[in-house]
């Protein structure tokens, strides 16, 4: 049995997490960012996977739901860390390790240990992303890949995003400069989910719940399967019509890690 290794104390953070409750494979933003993920990393993986096996870490993986997809559809390990030991303890098992690990301790059977670390919607939950990043990046051998996404236009940050505890949303400029500052290079970003951001709008404009359940099950959880299946049959025609485009919910960036970082 894969069970959950100790190494730092589980705490609170800022997220709720009925959030995950709610995020399962099938809701259509989680398989809409899955094949965001899969299409950006499909090159570093496989030409890792001709010499070895990958050695992965998502970072802040929660319930796990992408390590199983990435497992399932790559055929790799994927290790997994957060700080919400119950959450580790309910969710995906996996073939990779699961951690309650606070990467700010920097262990030393950690550091520089990975081909590839994850921060899927992690960084907006910090006060200092650049501090966090760095320290992500040092887990991550040298010409290691890193990959973020990140929820995109400033402009719609509401009581939704309150709720979930981000500090930010972020744009093109704002996410580049983040590499530039903490030495992630041969880098690309971009936006995904043009198709969101009439939902987007709303959730931000009508949203006028005060509990923090309430907000996040509104904001988040589609009113029915019917319409849950008809958003991911729009992320389907998007990705096959518009592979890049000029703006969108959220956005990606995966880049190589040049040297390790100090702060």
């Amino acid at each position: 049995m894969n069970s959950v290794e100790f190494l730092s104390e589980d705490v609170e953070v800022s997220m709720s997490d009925y959030w995950d409750d709610i995020a399962r494979a099938d809701h259509f933003w989680m398989d809409w960012r899955f094949h965001v993920i899969a299409r950006v990393l499909r090159s570093f993986i496989s030409r890792e996977k001709s010499a070895s096996s990958p050695r992965i870490l998502d970072i802040g993986c929660g319930a796990g739901v992408v390590r199983e997809q990435l497992e399932g559809t790559f055929n790799v390990s994927v290790d997994g860390c957060d700080l919400r030991r119950e959450v580790l303890e309910n969710g995906y098992q996996g073939r990779g390790r699961r951690f309650v690990y606070d990467i700010f301790q920097e262990r030393e059977d950690m550091v520089g240990k990975y081909d590839g670390v994850m921060l899927l919607d992690v960084i907006e939950h910090l006060d200092d992303d650049v501090k966090f990043l760095m320290s992500a990046t040092r887990h991550v051998r040298k010409e290691g890949w890193v990959l973020i996404t990140v929820p995109a236009l400033p402009l719609f940050f509401g009581p939704y995003d309150i709720a979930l505890g981000h500090k930010r949303r972020y744009t093109d400029s704002t996410l580049r400069n983040l590499l530039r500052v903490c030495q992630i290079c041969n880098s690309s970003v971009g936006y995904w989910g043009l198709g969101m951001i009439p939902l987007l709008a709303a959730r931000t404009l009508l949203q006028r719940k005060t509990d923090t359940f309430s907000i996040v099950k509104s904001g988040f959880e589609p009113p029915s399967s019917f319409v849950n299946q008809l958003l991911k049959i729009s992320g389907i025609i998007e990705r096959a019509t518009l592979k890049n485009p000029l703006v969108g919910a959220s956005l990606f960036a995966v880049g190589r890690v040049s040297e390790q970082t100090s702060i």
